[in-house]
């Protein structure tokens, strides 16, 4: 989907782990085997370059939850990707998947905040937990 400069793009998990172990390296995090991966990415781009991604995990009930997001830190001009990201994803949860609520768990105060601003709820107090009823 194209939103202003960006676009979201959902991807099969090995098109994108390269990419994602890379970026994980540059951030000094650990690597994720890809056995503990979802099947689905969602990743923002800027014309050919990956800006952001988040992994979707897909339950058995009408709930999806994605996590594990990311910035590609060698890209600066990243301003609005990831409302981009967050709000395709939304979009493509309800139309396309079908879910009925996302569940995020998130410690990032960054995510947290684009979350309630697109009207997701916190869980309890303390935690980090946010839910968007679809």
């Amino acid at each position: 989907m194209m939103n202003n400069k960006f676009e979201v793009v959902f991807m099969k998990k090995y098109s994108f782990i390269k990419e994602f172990w890379s970026w994980s390296e540059k951030h000094k995090f650990s690597k994720i085997d890809a056995d503990l991966l979802p099947e689905m990415v969602a990743v923002c781009r800027k014309g050919d370059v990956s800006v952001y991604c988040c992994w979707i995990w897909k339950t058995d009930s009408k709930v999806i939850i994605p996590t594990y997001f990311m910035s590609n830190p060698d890209f600066k001009d990243r301003k609005g990707g990831l409302e981009a990201l967050i709000s395709d994803m939304i979009l493509h949860a309800k139309h396309h998947d079908k879910a009925k609520m996302i569940f995020v768990p998130t410690s990032s105060d960054v995510i947290a905040n684009k979350l309630l601003k697109l009207g997701f709820v916190s869980g309890d107090e303390g935690g980090c937990q946010y839910f968007g009823h679809l």
